[in-house]
């Protein structure tokens, strides 16, 4: 019954965020109690993409209406390339990625992942324009013509490969 039902799901949430080790809303979230209430999340930078794939690859490959991943109760993950309509047939894509400009103090597959930056390989996976149309783009990062102002100096913000891909 629904009791199970939350145990595992309490469990997956758990045994994701121990995996994750990161800090964050989305990791110490017991997940969503008023079941009519969803939170859909993009990954970006500093996201443990090893660990994202390995859940894309658990899931199999779908339509892009279908691969949201559930990792928590009403906490949804949204793969690149993820497509939702709104109750009102408004299109959203999904297009996480970014690249961490502090990259050079972190340690590979452990606190940065190459592949957290938009690539070619991102760009071939998403719905065929010619068959959608998308009214909404949720993203981590901004398109290339929107100016950054920089942080704490931090000029690498605007040179983000990823922002090119969203333009």
């Amino acid at each position: 019954g629904c009791g199970a039902h939350k145990e595992k799901s309490t469990f997956r949430s758990r045994s994701l965020r121990s995996m994750w080790r990161q800090s964050g809303m989305k990791n110490a979230m017991p997940g969503i109690l008023d079941e009519r209430i969803k939170i859909y999340w993009c990954d970006g930078n500093h996201e443990n993409h090893d660990m994202l794939g390995a859940l894309e690859k658990e899931h199999g490959p779908r339509t892009p209406h279908e691969r949201f991943i559930e990792i928590a109760p009403g906490v949804l993950y949204a793969p690149f390339g993820t497509v939702l309509q709104l109750f009102d047939g408004t299109t959203v894509l999904f297009a996480g990625g970014a690249e961490s400009t502090d990259k050079e103090f972190r340690v590979p597959g452990d606190t940065w992942w190459p592949q957290e930056t938009i690539d070619e390989r991102d760009m071939a996976a998403l719905p065929d324009p010619e068959s959608l149309t998308v009214d909404w783009i949720v993203s981590h990062t901004c398109p290339g013509y929107f100016p950054v102002n920089t942080i704490h100096g931090n000029p690498a913000k605007n040179s983000d490969p990823s922002k090119a891909f969203l333009d």
